[in-house]
């Protein structure tokens, strides 16, 4: 509806819309008939929108359908309401039936490409940051939207590091006192199976400051068990620009605030794709489609700090039997890194079968400080490697890797994705096994 308004409008606020479930109340559709109804809107500036009328509940509509007949006896003459039922169930909505003469068919359905260059036009500030002081926390958003989310298929994606360095971006931007600092980045948690708007309201509201000139980053970091409500939450959040408790209280979306939304959501199930959003992949998904992007899970500046370098030299000398002379020295690096082809070696070496960013970054950590351990001993030192000393180095990282792919890995072999020995007898409580090696 708002897109055939060809850009004329902006997007709705959270008074324009009335989203209706079960537990919506009378006092609630009644407040909106007044609002919708009876207030002037000389300029057209309000397009009034009750949606989801066959889920309210069926004394309540009729109750809802009465008042609203005496309201529009105090109607002024140029108000815009629309009433939006699903097809499916239209039936079964008794408002549905009563206004059933008013009915109209969408004639042009707006496509989804459509929906989303509408929503990016009107949730970018980009044309406008110029007018901004760096204060506004939107800056640190590469495309300047005012919410983003962050969403991948699987847990350990790296949605948390991207969201780490949007983080560190805005600390950079002339923030400066502990109190500053402390105030700059609000994360609001949301667990369990639905997500509530009262508790996600209530988390803002307690972390709100009055009169504040700064834009704050508000990570809205959303559980993976979280399957239900989502989408109303959002709708609310992204485009209504707010949400509100049951006692009334409202938690308003200020212009300088940026919102960004971690979230694990399965392909098939995914209704975000009309928001601005980061798609985060595992890395054998960036190998199979030859996309290494630093939007795609891991900052790529990430694989050439020193501790992946060492790891990765140190790999590829146990695999071309030269460790014994060899000792890490980062400043002696004389070849171009090859960051397809170290991560290739990662995912190949780190013990589980598709790992994610998270279990070669723990495997690369915790091989790194072993492998500094090793560059540091009396006993693996080149000058150490007499003949008789000869495999000993190779025999320690080798140790070491074992020990990395278990820090790496689950403890148990029912959710880890280790090879199991061939020669091992399935007696059903294989899955319950510990899988350490060494």
């Amino acid at each position: 509806l708002y897109c055939t308004e060809k850009d004329r409008l902006p997007l709705p606020y959270y008074h324009e819309i009335l989203i209706c479930t079960s537990d919506t109340k009378l006092e609630e559709l009644e407040i909106f008939w007044r609002r919708s109804i009876v207030i002037p809107d000389t300029l057209n500036l309000f397009l009034f929108c009750v949606i989801g009328i066959e889920d309210l509940q069926y004394d309540i509509a009729v109750k809802a359908v009465m008042k609203c007949k005496q309201i529009q006896q105090l109607a002024n003459p140029g108000y815009r309401l629309v009433l939006v039922c699903s097809e499916e169930r239209e039936e079964s909505s008794y408002m549905a039936a009563v206004y059933e003469h008013l009915k109209i068919s969408i004639t042009h359905k707006v496509q989804s490409d459509d929906l989303r260059r509408f929503l990016k036009r009107k949730l970018s500030h980009f044309s406008q940051c110029s007018r901004y002081s760096c204060r506004h926390a939107w800056e640190v958003d590469r495309e300047k939207y005012r919410a983003r989310l962050v969403v991948s298929d699987s847990v350990g994606a790296g949605k948390s590091l991207y969201i780490s360095n949007l983080k560190s971006d805005l600390l950079d931007q002339g923030i400066d006192t502990n109190k500053e600092i402390e105030q700059a980045v609000v994360t609001v948690s949301v667990h369990g199976k639905r997500a509530s708007e009262e508790d996600i309201a209530a988390q803002l509201l307690r972390h709100e400051i009055r009169g504040r000139e700064h834009g704050v980053m508000y990570h809205v970091d959303i559980a993976s068990t979280v399957v239900l409500g989502l989408e109303p939450i959002l709708f609310k959040l992204i485009i209504l620009g707010g949400l509100c408790k049951r006692s009334g209280e409202l938690w308003n979306c200020k212009g300088t605030d940026y919102y960004v939304i971690e979230m694990t959501l399965p392909l098939d199930t995914r209704f975000t794709n009309i928001y601005p959003q980061i798609l985060c992949t595992q890395p054998y998904e960036a190998i199979d489609t030859g996309v290494m992007k630093s939007t795609q899970g891991i900052d790529l500046e990430e694989l050439r700090k020193e501790k992946y370098t060492r790891v990765n030299e140190y790999l590829i000398r146990l695999e071309s039997n030269t460790l014994d002379n060899f000792t890490f020295n980062p400043s002696a690096m004389d070849h171009i890194i090859d960051l397809k082809d170290n991560l290739r070696r990662f995912m190949r070496l780190c013990g589980v079968t598709r790992p994610s960013w998270s279990e070669i970054r723990n495997f690369v950590t915790f091989l790194d400080k072993q492998l500094l351990d090793c560059d540091n001993s009396d006993y693996c030192r080149p000058d150490a490697m007499t003949e008789e000393w000869i495999g000993f180095k190779k025999f320690v990282v080798k140790f070491m890797i074992l020990m990395s792919r278990d820090f790496a890995t689950p403890s148990l072999r029912g959710t880890a994705q280790q090879d199991s020995s061939a020669d091992e007898a399935d007696d059903g409580l294989s899955e319950f096994k510990m899988c350490e090696r060494w």
